[in-house]
């Protein structure tokens, strides 16, 4: 008889906070945008100041117009990719795209909101010195929850002494 063993299965997240998709995208894709016309500019500025014949000029401009759309189109799907990465909760830390942070790790929790997010009716959440959760619906009062998170989490890896009352 074969001897089977428990496989461990992962911890699953207590919360999802799903990001405003219109916050990020629309910021991403205009400045994409603005910035692919700018460097347009100046390859076609580039093009103007070489001496070549009228065939290769053209040719120059249709293969530097078709990377810049596929640029802005790879640029555009990264944003969307990032959109619809919500922030994930678990018990013990939260996931921020690639980046792992516990609930220890949480310094301050300022509340921030910026012009694109008041356009936007979202927030952004500075939590340490280096990480931030940005894009926040207003709907949501993260703050709380996470003050809830960060305060299980104390009391769970630093318990009251239970024999106080004896010494």
């Amino acid at each position: 008889m074969a001897d089977t063993y428990p496989v461990a299965t992962p911890e699953q997240p207590i919360y999802l906070l799903p990001l405003n998709k219109k916050r990020i995208l629309i910021p991403a894709a205009f400045t994409i945008l603005i910035l692919s016309i700018i460097f347009y500019f100046g390859i076609l500025l580039n093009i103007s100041l070489l001496e070549l014949s009228a065939q290769e000029e053209t040719i120059t401009n249709l293969i530097s117009l078709i990377l810049l759309i596929l640029i802005i189109a790879i640029g555009i799907f990264n944003s969307y990719i990032q959109s619809n990465k919500p922030i994930t909760f678990y018990k013990s830390y939260l996931k921020i795209s690639k980046t792992n942070l516990t609930y220890n790790q949480i310094n301050t929790i300022a509340k921030q909101q910026n012009f694109l997010d008041k356009i936007f009716h979202t927030y952004s959440l500075k939590i340490n010195q280096k990480l931030s959760l940005d894009s926040i619906p207003e709907e949501i009062d993260l703050i709380v929850y996470l003050n809830q998170l960060k305060d299980y989490t104390l009391k769970k890896t630093n318990p009251p002494p239970l024999f106080n009352h004896l010494l």
